[in-house]
């Protein structure tokens, strides 16, 4: 998965990071940590960690969603078939 973010403040060219197919919240988290390495080594500015650890954000909080509504979804099945 590339990600590309709109130009950055400093450089004026859009940013590109390498990371790998995101579908957990674990993902996300790697990401994360690759973002903040990118940033710290001056690959990304700071301005554009920010945007990328927002999209990162919403996008953790979407699969936790998607994976509280599963686990919902599996006890209400076990519920009804209980009673």
């Amino acid at each position: 998965l590339r990600l590309v973010v709109g130009p950055a403040k400093d450089k004026g060219e859009p940013i590109r990071l390498d990371l790998k197919q995101i579908s957990t919240v674990a993902e996300a988290a790697t990401a994360l940590s690759y973002t903040i390495a990118a940033t710290t080594c001056g690959k990304i500015s700071p301005d554009a960690a920010k945007d990328v650890v927002a999209m990162l954000a919403t996008l953790s909080k979407a699969y936790e969603t998607r994976d509280l509504e599963i686990r919902l979804m599996v006890l209400e099945a076990a519920i009804k078939s209980a009673g």
